[in-house]
């Protein structure tokens, strides 16, 4: 499981969280949180929900490499595209 982390502004995973507090629950006392879906990409950004989780911000350039894959090309031809 995925947890953000406030304090270093990145994902913690529940291994290192047992690693290194001993727990693999959100421990917010030291800003570290729940996610409100479990990402299967890398956050550009996250952002707070009320209640007290974060939700993981994709980035544009990555759904829009998403959505040309489906369109037929490969995610190579796909990021030379969005490159330029």
């Amino acid at each position: 499981m995925l947890y953000y982390n406030n304090s270093t502004g990145r994902v913690i995973s529940s291994e290192e969280l047992t690693a290194s507090y001993g727990t693999d629950k959100a421990i917010p006392e030291l800003g570290i949180y729940e996610l409100t879906y479990q990402p299967d990409f890398v956050p550009f950004a996250f952002n707070p929900v009320n209640n007290g989780t974060y939700f993981p911000v994709q980035s544009n350039a990555r759904v829009e490499i998403q959505r040309l894959v489906k369109a037929g090309f490969t995610e190579a031809e796909a990021e030379a595209l969005l490159d330029g």
